[in-house]
C-alpha cells in the first residue's frame, strides 16, 4: 500500500497540470537600488545675483520595493509588467542672502529623493531543473520602461527655480517630477515547487534611462527579493 502511494504522488508530481507552467501569476518584490549620490556642499551665485550655499548628505541606496504581473501562457517567453518604487531621505541646509549681504532664508530639513518606474519585460528561461516539473529556473529578460524621478537638489536645481527674492525653497512643493523612458536587462532565479502555487526568486535588474538634469542617476541595478502566485 505505501508503494502504491508513493507511485501515486510520485505521478502526480511529474504529470499534474500546473507542475511546470502557469497561465499568468501576479506578486510583490522588494530590494535595494545598488547606487548612491556623493554628499556635496557648494556656494553660488544665483541669477539676481546674491549668494546661497548649499549642503546635500550622501544619498544611499534607496530601498526599492513593488508589484508585477506577468503571462506564462506563451510557449517560449514570458510577458511582465511591473512596478518599482525607490525612495530615500536625506538631509539639506540650504543659506540665501539678501543683496546687502544679510542671511534672508535659511533650511535645514529633510528631501526625499523618489522614483517610480513602469516596466514591460520580455522573460525567457535559460535553464531549468529537474526535467518536467522545472522546480528551479535561472531566466534572463529585458524590455522599456517609463520613469519619473525626482530632482536631486544641487546647484543647477536651485538656480533654475530661485529666480527672484519672491521665490522661496519649498522642498515639498519645488521638487517636479520629470518623465524619462528607458530600457532595462535582468537576470533571476526562480523556485516553484509543484502543486504549490507559490513561487519565490531572486532577480538582479539594471536599468537604462534618459539623463536628467539635476544629478539624478541615469544608470543602475537594482536587486530584490520576489513572491509570486501562479494560476
Amino acid at each position: 500500500m505505501k508503494k502504491q502511494f508513493v507511485l501515486v504522488v510520485l505521478s502526480l508530481l511529474f504529470v499534474a497540470p500546473g507542475s511546470a507552467f502557469a497561465l499568468f501569476g501576479f506578486g510583490a518584490h522588494g530590494g535595494l537600488d545598488m547606487y548612491s549620490v556623493d554628499s556635496d556642499s557648494e556656494s553660488f551665485t544665483l541669477d539676481y545675483g546674491v549668494e546661497a550655499s548649499l549642503v546635500r548628505e550622501e544619498i544611499g541606496q534607496p530601498i526599492a520595493f513593488g508589484g508585477h504581473f506577468y503571462v506564462d501562457a506563451l510557449p517560449v517567453i514570458d510577458l511582465e509588467l511591473s512596478v518599482d518604487v525607490a525612495v530615500r531621505k536625506y538631509h539639506i541646509t540650504y543659506e540665501r542672502k539678501t543683496l546687502a549681504g544679510l542671511l534672508d532664508d535659511e533650511k535645514s530639513e529633510d528631501a526625499t529623493f523618489g522614483r517610480i518606474g513602469v516596466y514591460a519585460t520580455i522573460r525567457k528561461d535559460l535553464f531549468t531543473f529537474p526535467p518536467i516539473v522545472n522546480t528551479v529556473a535561472l531566466y534572463a529578460g529585458g524590455g522599456v520602461g517609463m520613469h519619473l524621478v525626482t530632482p536631486i537638489m544641487c546647484e543647477a536645481f536651485l538656480v533654475d527655480n530661485i529666480k527672484s527674492p519672491e521665490d522661496q525653497l519649498d522642498v515639498d512643493d519645488i521638487i517636479e517630477k520629470a518623465t524619462r523612458v528607458g530600457g532595462h536587462a535582468l537576470v533571476g532565479v526562480r523556485i516553484k515547487p509543484p502543486m504549490i502555487p507559490v513561487a519565490l526568486g531572486v532577480e538582479a535588474k539594471y536599468t537604462m534611462m534618459s539623463e536628467g538634469d539635476y544629478e539624478e542617476p541615469s544608470v543602475f541595478p537594482t536587486v530584490y527579493g520576489k513572491v509570486s502566485f501562479d494560476f
